[in-house]
């Protein structure tokens, strides 16, 4: 989004003039409390179908960035710049991203989720094997009862 509005403040004629992206509501809400967070914009739930726009425009030379929420604007006009600004101070970075995945507090989440994750496996494995049991003795009683109610009517004939 960030690269399209940079190359229609340049106006490049290679950038794209319009992008959609589509997301659940819990996406949606969770981008909607970002910007209420960065931007101080009005935090709003939103329901089914709901629509957030972001909008650049350009006016005497200054790009200005217009954020609607189902066609009701949620923010006051912000410039292109400040805009960015904003959302970069509240955004984490790439490298963030990395340098906490092999930092060792990541590395100990990594290793809880994955221990939790072996766990999980090993439990599912356990009750796959006792349920499996269960079938094979229940089979074995049913055919056990059969036969001797067979037996018990040959004896009567």
């Amino acid at each position: 989004m960030e690269k399209a509005m940079d190359n229609a403040k340049e106006n490049k004629k290679e950038g794209l003039k319009f992008m959609i992206y589509s997301a659940h509501d819990d996406d949606l809400s969770a981008f909607l409390n970002f910007l209420e967070y960065s931007l101080n914009s009005k935090m709003i739930y939103p329901n089914y179908a709901s629509q957030l726009s972001i909008e650049l425009y350009s006016s005497n030379s200054k790009y200005i960035v217009k954020l609607l929420f189902d066609g009701v604007e949620i923010l006051d006009q912000l410039e292109y710049s400040e805009f960015k600004e904003k959302v970069d101070e509240g955004s984490i970075s790439d490298s963030e991203i990395e340098d906490f995945c092999v930092s060792k507090e990541g590395a100990q989440n990594y290793n809880l989720v994955e221990k939790k994750s072996n766990f999980l496996k090993i439990l599912l494995i356990v009750l796959i094997s006792i349920f499996g049991l269960i079938i094979i003795i229940s089979g074995i009683f049913i055919y056990k009862l059969c036969k001797s109610k067979i037996e018990v009517e040959d004896i009567l004939v």
